[in-house]
């Protein structure tokens, strides 16, 4: 049996084995398929939100133009009627994407707006009277130069970009101050045609830098906390300033479809548990195969080769102790006579019936087998006096001779021969225990024999 413990020892090592290297390369696998997501995500995240960046640079830029231009024509026509500033802010903000009002303000206080409807809450407002718009009235002035100011809370309502323009009489020495041309952009409107919200609605976006200030202003639209995994950002120049635009790593899970996302664990593993399968049934054949080949087909006994081995290991085992055991060599009387006389079925049939009347004349410890024909031995440990194995041997006689085997109508008297061999010789090999015993079963038949001759 050390041969089909070493293939068991074997045969779990490997399984073992081939499950941890399984589970390692599919584990490996996905998480290189979680690195490449991730990539793919961040690229893709990182496309998207230049797609933003340019929209915001490009629609603020091209606004902005436009009220620049009309600080300059009011700069080189300082007495410009209103009806001649109207009309250049129609066409001013006919152009525009995203102009929601022009005001303009000598000395800083609003005189002219357009339109007028929903504006008029800001008809002569001084910026002076509102320090948030005047600080940035005041940087414009100062710098010279176009200013973008916001996202502001609006007087008339909402909030917008304020792209301030100053006004100076005398340009390009810039000394006299005339005012302020101020245009207002709508800013639901330019986050909504640069996909701002669309892009929100998938990722964490946020922006910052009120009146661009870059990385030292406000965060003005989504969670600050996005600027703090610093995993994609971008830098939307404006005329006078710089806003910042993040987006925080977003969860697997959430960008991909969930067979997407264990694409490597969903093939991996039932292809782990299919190897596993395969190994197993083929132990399985290995191990049924074996066991028929150790085991009587008709009586389901150990067979030669089986009992061999174990005789063996009994040996080897009682070499070690000093202990002893028996070997009985049992033979069925006059077996032929039965085949010839009811066939080979009813032959087989008592061959059957013999050897489960063996097993229950003797111990569960004791070792049976069927060597072939109608011979049958058994290997008794742990037996070493004389009257104790004449017991045994008188009850397998006796379970087998006294009552009849029966099949259907049939019933046959059987009798058997019994022979034994003692092993207390370490010198004795199995083979010259087994002749003992054989000689021992034929002396117990001729003895037989001569007593029905005498009879």
């Amino acid at each position: 049996m050390k041969s089909i413990l070493r293939v068991r020892v074997f045969v779990v090592s490997m399984l073992i084995t081939l499950i941890l290297v399984s589970i390692f390369f599919t584990e490996y696998q996905q998480f290189r398929h979680d690195v490449n997501s991730k990539n793919q995500i961040k690229s893709s995240v990182q496309r998207e939100l230049i797609v933003i960046r340019s929209i915001l640079e490009a629609d603020v830029y091209l606004d902005t133009f436009y009220a620049n231009n009309l600080a300059t024509i009011i700069s080189l026509s300082p007495e410009i009627s209103e009806s001649q500033l109207r009309h250049l802010a129609q066409k001013t903000y006919r152009k525009s994407k995203h102009l929601k009002n022009i005001a303009i303000a000598p000395n800083d206080i609003i005189e002219f707006i357009y339109p007028v409807e929903g504006n008029k809450a800001a008809l002569g407002l001084d910026y002076r009277t509102v320090p948030e718009q005047w600080e940035t009235v005041t940087k414009a002035r100062n710098q010279q130069s176009i200013f973008i100011a916001g996202p502001l809370e609006l007087v008339q309502g909402g909030a917008g970009l304020i792209a301030r323009a100053p006004i100076f009489k005398d340009p390009p020495n810039n000394r006299d101050y005339w005012g302020v041309c101020s245009v207002v952009l709508d800013l639901k409107s330019l986050f909504k045609d640069a996909g701002i919200y669309e892009t929100s609605k998938r990722y964490n976006l946020a922006i910052r830098g009120k009146d661009g200030k870059g990385a030292l202003g406000d965060v003005f639209f989504g969670d600050p906390a996005v600027f703090d995994s610093n995993y994609v950002q971008e830098k939307a120049v404006l005329p006078s300033g710089v806003w910042e635009i993040a987006i925080s790593p977003p969860l697997l899970h959430e960008a991909f479809p969930f067979y997407q996302n264990y694409i490597s664990r969903l093939i991996g593993y039932p292809l782990v548990l299919l190897v596993i399968l395969i190994f197993a049934c083929i132990y399985y054949l290995y191990y049924k195969a074996y066991g028929h080949s150790m085991r009587d087909a008709l009586t389901l006994l150990p067979n030669r080769r089986y009992f061999l081995y174990a005789l063996q290991q009994m040996i080897s085992t009682s070499r070690k102790k000093g202990s002893s055991f028996v070997l009985l060599n049992i033979d069925v009387d006059d077996f032929k006579s039965v085949n010839d006389t009811y066939g080979h079925v009813i032959g087989d049939k008592l061959l059957i019936e013999i050897a489960l009347r063996l097993k229950a004349a003797v111990r569960s410890s004791d070792i049976i087998a069927r060597t072939g024909g109608d011979e049958y031995l058994v290997i008794i440990p742990r037996m070493v006096h004389e009257e104790d194995l004449q017991r045994v041997i008188a009850t397998i006689k006796k379970s087998i001779n006294e009552k009849p085997a029966e099949f259907g109508y049939i019933k046959i008297h059987t009798s058997v021969s019994i022979g034994y061999a003692i092993y207390m010789d370490e010198e004795m090999t199995a083979a010259e225990l087994m002749t003992a015993a054989d000689l021992s079963m034929y002396e117990d038949k001729k003895s037989k024999l001569a007593r029905n001759g005498s009879l």
